[in-house]
């Protein structure tokens, strides 16, 4: 750059449903643990795609926006990839909003649909369409599954709004480019050493507990880091 040398990543993803291809190495490894159940990463995969196409059956597509309003559930995770494998962006929404910082929150992104739970059900607007938690989960295992389909985005098309924490007054939403979440992981996994191409893929993977919400940047990053380096 400028005459002088510096690293590149020379395999870098530049969408953040390609980082879907990366899980693939670590195949019949188990990645999802949520109380008695159990997904490998080949089953998360093919999920992943049955979701994907039931969303698409409710509309989403490229740019659409698909609103994760829900507590920590396995469901939510696959619900962001499977967006994300539409070429949809997603809107992180703090599950403990009252009502109405919800509805301000929609009112700037305009979601297609909007995932919630049994605790946040209540709290959905009306003209939005609503699929819960429990619906997703039907999802999850079967016989057969879809490809698993991947966007045709540029690296700067948005990928992910979080929102601010509203401490001086409403929260607000900042977008994010698919550049800028793959960046993020690949940084990350540089600096602990665990990018893809580094890692032992005939080891045991580490484990994670998932203790922080996944509307937040941390829960994001466990997430993903957790997908590309084969962790459960």
């Amino acid at each position: 750059v400028h005459g002088r040398p510096c690293r590149v990543y020379r395999h870098r993803r530049t969408a953040v449903a390609q980082l879907l291809l990366d899980a693939r190495h670590w195949g019949d490894r188990t990645h999802v643990v949520q109380g008695e159940r159990r997904l490998s990463f080949t089953e998360h995969e093919r999920a992943v795609a049955r979701i994907a196409g039931h969303f698409r059956t409710l509309g989403v597509g490229k740019g659409d926006h698909v609103a994760l309003f829900a507590r920590n559930h396995a469901e939510c995770t696959m619900a962001f990839w499977a967006a994300h494998c539409l070429g949809a962006v997603v809107d992180l929404c703090n599950a403990w909003w009252s009502a109405a910082e919800l509805h301000g929150a929609l009112d700037t992104v305009r979601p297609v649909v909007i995932v919630h739970d049994e605790d946040t059900a209540d709290r959905v607007p009306a003209g939005i369409t609503g699929v819960g938690v429990a619906d997703l989960g039907a999802l999850l295992h079967g016989d057969t599954a879809p490809d698993l389909p991947l966007p045709d985005v540029a690296e700067d098309d948005p990928a992910l709004v979080l929102f601010t924490s509203g401490s001086t007054g409403a929260a607000k939403g900042v977008l994010l480019s698919q550049r800028s979440v793959v960046g993020n992981i690949h940084n990350l996994l540089l600096a602990t050493h665990r990018l893809p191409g580094e890692l032992d893929r005939h080891g045991s993977g580490s484990v994670n507990l998932v203790t922080v919400p996944l509307f937040h940047l941390a829960g994001v990053q466990v997430m993903t880091a957790a997908l590309v380096t084969g962790a459960r």
